[in-house]
């Protein structure tokens, strides 16, 4: 996946319709953290897992995707961040691909 970090967040934000402080507020981490990390300032690798967790869960995305381990077009974006996804996307991959948060 060729984008950066800042890139997949800014079109997730936007795609979302949300501002930086709108996000920054869902997901509850400072504003100027978050726009560190949309202009790659902060990277992504050093991200702590719970601040990762909050930007995912308030896209409604998976800490994966927004690490670039998945493209865009293979996830589905709606999904519930209450799961997790496992070697395909959701609805209709094989072998359970859903898998509950929880478990």
């Amino acid at each position: 996946m060729s984008h950066t970090f800042g890139q997949r967040l800014i079109a997730l934000r936007v795609k979302r319709s949300l501002s930086q402080i709108a996000l920054s507020r869902l997901a509850h981490i400072p504003a100027s953290t978050l726009n560190y990390l949309e202009r790659d300032i902060r990277s992504g690798e050093k991200l702590a897992l719970g601040t990762a967790r909050r930007l995912a869960t308030a896209l409604g995305v998976t800490i994966d995707y927004l690490a670039g381990v998945y493209d865009e077009s293979l996830v589905d974006t709606a999904c519930s961040p209450a799961y997790v996804i496992r070697h395909t996307v959701c609805h209709g991959g094989p072998a359970g691909a859903l898998i509950p948060s929880d478990t």
